[in-house]
């Protein structure tokens, strides 16, 4: 595409400038093909490495983030959450907190990690466009930032503010920095205008080295003042920091600098012609690139975990990474995992379908087993970028390839050599090449200056009658009856006659003007499909009217679009914001990204597999598939509900039913199983039913209910029953315990309260009566002590609701709900106390003074005394002493007259 071609042409130019410091999309229940899986061609442009011992590696990528290795290069992982696929050109860890990272980017500022790569944020104040990090080894809240623009920027809180440090830099571009390990002040800088230093951590700089336009920077952490520098005109050594001499490999362009941990005399550096090493100081140079297959080097570090420092890793532009065990004498691709590959078209053999084509920026791959493995298959090519790729469908190993600026070429042998095929468009950009309906011998491309015709590819001629010169020509699409259709820079054309005559018809289409992709619906070709600046278009009457056709996926950019080829029809759009499916003629969109760790999706290509096999090629990630079949997906694989009250509440948790494979998932039948099945319900949430039929990329929710019937734990299973081809049937596990609900309340007309001995009650989401002075959820067995306490003015009389009494106090044992009221009686005088008292009932006197002569007369009452009569001839008495006469209690004393013991 022209607009990210221009990008990438930045980037390319501004690669040779990386500098990378050295030292040392929750839990789901998944199938395991419902997701992208990324395939290689592993390797692509590194920019940067950083290695952390022992085996941590980090490379930092044009255009494909950040990727980390946990064993010593052996295998790679995208590590970009939050921090997307930006070029990085540096990268640095606190030597303090290693786990914490910056990744400076090219456009986007400088990110930080400190989750080890988990995770990154942008930090806010940092300068856009960085080619250089440096962390204070004494002070890791200072870092140092080296700019296209700006020069040099600090920052003296972890990069939470930055300010320029430039007096006396007289360049805005900044290709490398270091920092003295010893004397941490001091900074050294690497710029298009050569060396400059400064003593006082970038306060004042001065030049030191007319070195020219130098890129890169190292220096010894044994002797700090041993330091070399790789320039446009060899490599360059200083002793002191400030007097630089020549070291050798002068006419070369060096990029790259690592030096011996332990011996400075000892050093590699990378340049255009790969890697050469040198053992005294840069006096001599020995070519060490063996098996580096491809020699323009980026970047080399020392591997910490090498005590013998003789293990180093190469990052290159366009072979990714390479490691040496022995000084560099041999180099090994080290690279599996590490997608960074610049895919601009993707193709499949229609009858092999096994067999993918893969056309990239370094040319041409190919695999015979559905991206397991790749060869590169670029011989005969005069240019290795490639962007449109065809395959014969009558005649399968023969292909054509669109190359940037070299025209065409053609393959008789299924890609295993090429030849130029492209008399009267040999320096065209071609970006897209097809083949007419009827006859495969007449080829169409579309490129930067119009529309070309051949026979074969013999000779090329130019057939834009009616479509403005030097239009660029995205996409080329043939139908029935010599029909031709064109999409471009200025919109859609249509021809009726082979493309010897066209016409514009932009009616409805995108007012941003640029058709990247069309495509036709296999069962209805009048029914066209627009790829565009603002979306996806759609028309019914072969492109004579558009209408917007984007739900779903809103005005993006919209690279391509492919059809499977037999029914049901499903769409697939490649986007700058990953895949979209759409099964019901583009009238909605859902995403279809999960496991892709790349969303620039210049293409898209759907193999005739059993089930179908979908190949995502991106813009800087290399290539991705997903099998098309039905892959079930629920969200949590497990619930659980908590404690509700028996017969009492209920609780709710959501289940997410996801489609994440590439045909529709029907959900069959779904039922709860398991012993404790009675206790638990479910309902549709955002499904339509019980039994939804979910799009590929979609989803939808079902409730589930927990409503014990009794206490006590439960446990059972939701089964879902799917016609998904790898796992039909997915349980997840139910689980919630039933409690029992205690409430206290107070009756009588006194007052008083009620203590509570017992275990914290469970959250059961008990709703408490207003009216009750205490209440509790608490699973079964639980034991509870309740005990009254009365009022000045008041005296217990009782529990009701209460299970079991000892004393005043009620003893409960959670088998059931419990209602328990604790009564008092509100005390006025004694007399009144008794006079209120029934004939049979025994009164017991709260705690208090009565002053006052009390009638005791009254037949069948008697007043109960506490702790037995003091009169030593009542010594062996316990519990209560029963009278019957006049009783009057006085200051304390008590006074018994008429009395008779009963």
């Amino acid at each position: 595409m022209k607009l990210l071609r221009e990008k990438f042409s930045i980037l390319g130019f501004l690669a040779f400038f990386c500098f990378c410091s050295i030292w040392h999309f929750p839990s789901v229940a998944f199938a395991a093909t419902g997701q992208w899986t990324g395939l290689g061609p592993w390797g692509g442009d590194v920019e940067c490495l950083l290695a952390i011992s022992p085996s941590i590696l980090y490379a930092g990528t044009q255009n494909g983030g950040v990727f980390k290795s946990s064993d010593g290069g052996a295998h790679w992982v995208a590590v970009n959450n939050g921090l997307g696929n930006p070029t990085v050109f540096a990268l640095a860890a606190d030597p303090a907190a290693p786990a914490n990272l910056y990744a400076a980017t090219y456009g986007n500022g400088i990110y930080k990690s400190l989750d080890a790569g988990s995770s990154w944020s942008r930090l806010a104040a940092s300068p856009a466009f960085v080619y250089a990090l440096a962390v204070d080894p004494a002070d890791s809240s200072t870092l140092y930032a080296g700019t296209d623009g700006g020069g040099v920027y600090k920052s003296t809180d972890g990069g939470a503010t930055w300010n320029g440090a430039n007096a006396g830099i007289p360049t805005a571009q900044v290709n490398a920095l270091v920092v003295d390990p010893r004397l941490t002040t001091t900074v050294y800088v690497a710029t298009a205008n050569g060396i400059f230093r400064s003593p006082d951590g970038g306060a004042n700089w001065s030049l030191v080295a007319d070195t020219g336009w130098t890129r890169d920077i190292a220096i010894s952490s044994v002797t700090p003042a041993t330091l070399y520098a790789a320039t446009g005109a060899g490599i360059f050594r200083s002793n002191d920091g400030t007097t630089w001499t020549s070291a050798g490999l002068s006419g070369s362009s060096a990029y790259a600098l690592a030096i011996n941990p332990a011996d400075p005399a000892k050093v590699f550096a990378g340049t255009t012609a790969g890697i050469f090493g040198s053992a005294d100081s840069g006096d001599n140079w020995t070519l060490v690139a063996n098996g580096l297959t491809n020699g323009n080097v980026q970047t080399i570090i020392f591997d910490p975990s090498d005590t013998t420092n003789s293990s180093l890793f190469a990052g290159t532009w366009g072979g990714g990474v390479f490691k040496t065990s022995n000084s560099g004498n041999d180099w090994q691709s080290a690279n599996l995992g590490l997608g960074n590959t610049f895919v601009q078209a993707v193709v499949t053999d229609p009858s092999a379908p096994a067999t993918v084509y893969a056309g990239s920026i370094d040319g041409i791959h190919i695999s015979t087993d559905g991206g397991a493995t790749w060869l590169s298959s670029s011989s005969g090519l005069g240019n290795r970028d490639v962007e449109a790729l065809l395959v014969n469908p009558m005649s399968p190993t023969q292909l054509y390839a669109g190359t940037w600026g070299s025209g065409v070429y053609k393959s008789a042998d299924g890609g295993a050599s090429w030849m130029a095929a492209n008399t009267g468009i040999s320096s065209a950009l071609v970006h897209a090449v097809a083949m007419d309906a009827a006859n495969p011998q007449v080829v169409y491309a579309g490129t930067n200056s119009g529309i070309f015709i051949s026979s074969g590819g013999s000779a090329w001629n130019l057939c834009s009658n009616g479509i403005p010169a030097d239009t660029e020509v995205w996409s080329v699409l043939t139908a029935a009856n010599s029909v031709v259709y064109a999409g471009t820079g200025t919109g859609f054309y249509r021809s009726s006659n082979g493309g010897v005559e066209w016409i514009q018809s932009n009616t409805g289409l995108a007012p941003c003007g640029v058709v990247y992709g069309l495509a036709a619906d296999p069962t209805a070709d009048s029914t066209l499909y627009a790829a565009t600046c603002g979306g996806v278009y759609k028309s019914t009457n072969g492109g004579v009217n558009w209408t917007s056709a984007s739900s779903g996926i809103g005005e993006i950019n919209v690279y391509n679009l492919t059809f499977t080829g037999t029914a049901p029809v499903i769409i697939y759009a490649g986007t700058d914001s990953g895949v979209f499916v759409s099964r019901d003629a583009a009238a909605t969109w859902n995403t279809l990204n999960t496991g892709l760790t790349n969303g620039d999706i210049y293409a898209v290509a759907v193999a005739g597999t059993s089930p179908a096999t979908i190949y995502a090629g991106t813009w800087g990630g290399g290539v991705f598939s997903l099998t098309s079949t039905q892959d079930i997906c629920v969200s949590p694989p497990a619930l659980d509900l908590g404690y509700r009250v028996a017969s009492g509440n209920s609780a709710s948790q959501t289940v997410t039913i996801s489609n994440g494979g590439a045909s529709d998932l029907v959900i069959g039948s779904l039922a709860i199983t398991g012993a404790g099945a009675a206790a638990f319900s479910v309902t549709p949430g955002t499904c339509s039913s019980l039994t939804p039929t979910i799009l590929p990329g979609g989803s939808c929710t079902l409730n589930l209910i927990f409503a014990p019937p009794s206490g006590g734990p439960y446990a059972a299973n939701l089964e879902l029953a799917s016609n998904s081809g790898n796992t039909p049937i997915v349980n997840v596990g139910l689980n919630g315990i039933g409690a029992f609900s205690l409430s206290v309340f107070l009756g009588g007309t006194g007052s008083g309260g009620v203590s509570v001995s017992a275990e914290p009650p469970v959250d059961a989401g008990l709703v408490c009566s207003p009216a009750s002075i205490y209440c509790g959820a608490f699973e079964r067995g639980s034991s509870i002590i309740l005990t009254p306490s009365a009022d000045s003015t008041s005296y217990f009389s009782g529990w009701s609701g209460c299970p079991m009494t000892m004393g005043d106090s009620c003893f409960i044992t959670m088998n059931n709900a419990v209602n328990a009221t604790a009564s008092f009686i509100r005390v006025t005088s004694l007399q009144a106390i008794i006079d209120a008292a029934l004939g049979d009932d025994i009164i017991k006197l709260p705690i208090t003074t009565y002053v006052e002569n009390v009638v005791m007369n009254q037949a069948g009452k008697s007043l109960t005394l506490s702790g037995g009569w003091s009169d030593y001839s009542f010594l062996s008495q316990t519990g209560f002493t029963n009278i019957q006469g006049s009783l009057t209690i006085a200051n304390g004393t008590l006074i018994l007259e008429n009395f008779q013991i009963i």
